[in-house]
């Protein structure tokens, strides 16, 4: 019974020793709260597997985008989404109205902006940081996209994406 308290207490003791040997970094990067929003758009290209743009096949579709908030602590808000209907020309109409709006106060916070088609992430993420997102402060972001989705050979299955920020 005596080595079982012990043992409680060299937990207590070792536990709250380990709280100051890792110590929030993010102390270290803090700054100044900056408040924007954000809204994405742009076009989206569907080329057949012989190379055809067959965009004009896809209206009526949806596309969503979504973002998230990493924290420097390791927290992840979101998804906060979008849809979007894809008209004949592959231009992006956004099916609600209003924006997302987001606060930063370290220079570790980052956004993160993700496209999904049919329920399936198409690339990559877009990462915006704290320094990216500082000129939008008191205002809206609207980042502009060029997403080129080629298709297998069914012309219904994504092959591969190349997703470009025009802005």
């Amino acid at each position: 019974m005596k080595r079982v308290k012990i043992l409680m207490m060299i937990c207590v003791l070792l536990g709250m020793h380990s709280c100051h040997l890792f110590k929030d970094n993010c102390e270290d990067t803090e700054a100044p709260e900056i408040n924007f929003g954000m809204k994405a758009g742009g076009t989206v290209k569907f080329t057949s597997w012989e190379g055809t743009d067959i965009t004009d096949q896809f209206e009526g579709k949806i596309l969503t985008i979504t973002f998230y908030k990493d924290h420097c602590n390791g927290a992840i808000s979101g998804p906060f989404e979008h849809t979007y209907s894809i008209d004949k020309y592959g231009e992006l109409w956004r099916n609600e109205i209003g924006y997302w709006s987001f606060k930063m106060n370290n220079t570790q916070d980052r956004m993160r902006t993700r496209f999904y088609y049919l329920g399936k992430s198409l690339s990559s993420p877009v990462y915006d940081d704290y320094d990216d997102m500082k000129p939008y402060d008191g205002s809206i972001a609207i980042h502009k996209y060029m997403i080129n989705i080629s298709l297998n050979s069914d012309n219904t299955t994504v092959h591969d994406v190349y997703v470009d920020r025009l802005n």
